[in-house]
């Protein structure tokens, strides 16, 4: 942490660095500690934890530049699936001829492939464009092979997915950011409540506590489908023959699919490696049963409660305003503890803004293994 920042914290507070090992806690209304020392961060990490009950998180200077967070190792994601997987699946499918005969025809495939649109009629547009295209090409009317046609279309479906990969992330690191500001402000707007009470903390109920509810429930499901895509990319890979490239559409996978890979070209050992991530991470585990619970039952709807408040137990006892937006006590299955019917007891008083913070490092550590993965087996495997 750069000693001009301030970090963010669990329950709605912040970090102060004042010099090189001393360091202060402040709420959203500047009141602060008294200063601390820590001499490197495992020791920042005791103390917060020890003194203050919370966790630091992200760097405050990032809020509005999420792809820079070193904490989530975006510059390593865009390594892989933004740019190496894309040349090196040119190089798998593709000896050096072969791929400087490519370069030169692609560029006279129909702009209509990429830039149609999606309004009225635009399927049907397309399937006519590529309908006359696959014409000309078959009577030998066009400036391009039908094998740079295929070649084009499959590579361009391996890169749309890799792109939704990224979208999904991105937008679950900016949901994560959006759930730390609702929960600030959640404070601010719950202060007057508790003056008018004179009491120490209640449950806000909002606009602000809905907004925190929806980003860790919206940012839970995109971590989830990142996953599902990773699947669908691996299989995609796998039915695609370099030496008979034909455009197929890549159908829909969940993550677990990972158990069914066919291993026809991708090694089966890529897959069996994640899902025995998944089934030895109790974190894995409780992010996907989360997401299930999101979409099929009313169980996320408990996170719409925050405590605010000011010099509880809650933070031990220090005078100053927090809040506390529990995730629900689970099992090492993932499964939420149940008694009649219900599924959300806080007894453990985990924050869920650490569990969005544990899942997204973890998710995005499976994506970047995956991709260092598949960037060997296409490099290994390149044509010759």
């Amino acid at each position: 942490m750069a000693s001009e920042n301030s970090l963010l914290t669990t329950k709605g507070m912040f970090v102060r660095r004042l010099d090189e090992n001393r360091y202060t806690v402040h709420d959203v209304f500047g009141t602060s500690s008294l200063p601390f020392t820590a001499e490197d961060e495992t020791k920042l990490i005791s103390v917060l934890s020890a003194d203050f009950k919370i966790r630091p998180l992200v760097d405050v200077q990032n809020l509005s530049e999420f792809p820079h967070y070193s904490e989530f190792s975006w510059n390593q994601l865009e390594y892989y699936y933004v740019a190496h997987l894309d040349y090196a699946l040119h190089n798998y499918f593709m000896t050096a001829p072969q791929l400087s005969k490519y370069q030169e025809e692609k560029y006279f495939l129909p702009i209509a492939y990429l830039d149609l649109g999606h309004g009225e009629g635009a399927r049907q547009t397309l399937e006519l464009i590529d309908k006359t295209v696959r014409d000309a090409v078959a009577k030998g009317n066009s400036p391009f092979s039908a094998e740079t046609l295929e070649t084009w279309l499959v590579i361009n479906q391996f890169g749309r997915i890799c792109n939704e990969i990224m979208s999904l992330i991105s937008r679950a690191i900016a949901l994560f950011i959006d759930l730390l500001k609702a929960q600030r402000s959640c404070i601010i707007n719950a202060v007057p409540s508790i003056s008018q009470l004179r009491t120490n903390e209640v449950i806000h109920r909002g606009r602000d506590s809905y907004a925190a509810a929806t980003a860790a429930s919206m940012s839970a499901i995109s971590m989830c489908t990142s996953l599902d895509l990773l699947s669908k990319l691996i299989h995609y890979l796998d039915q695609l023959d370099p030496k008979a490239l034909k455009f197929k559409a890549a159908g829909g996978c969940h993550f677990s699919d990972l158990t069914k890979l066919k291993a026809r070209r991708v090694p089966r050992e890529i897959g069996d490696e994640l899902m025995l991530e998944r089934q030895s991470n109790s974190d894995i585990a409780e992010l996907i049963q989360f997401r299930h619970d999101v979409v099929h039952s009313t169980s996320a709807l408990e996170l719409e409660k925050i405590y605010v408040g000011i010099a509880t137990a809650e933070i031990n006892d220090m005078p100053l305003y927090y809040s506390f937006q529990g995730w629900r006590d689970c099992l090492p299955n993932g499964q939420p503890e149940r008694y009649l019917g219900r599924d959300f007891f806080i007894d453990n008083h985990q924050d869920i803004e650490q569990r969005l913070f544990t899942w997204l490092r973890f998710v995005i550590s499976l994506q970047l293994r995956a991709g260092k993965q598949i960037h060997e087996f296409l490099l290994t495997n390149k044509a010759d």
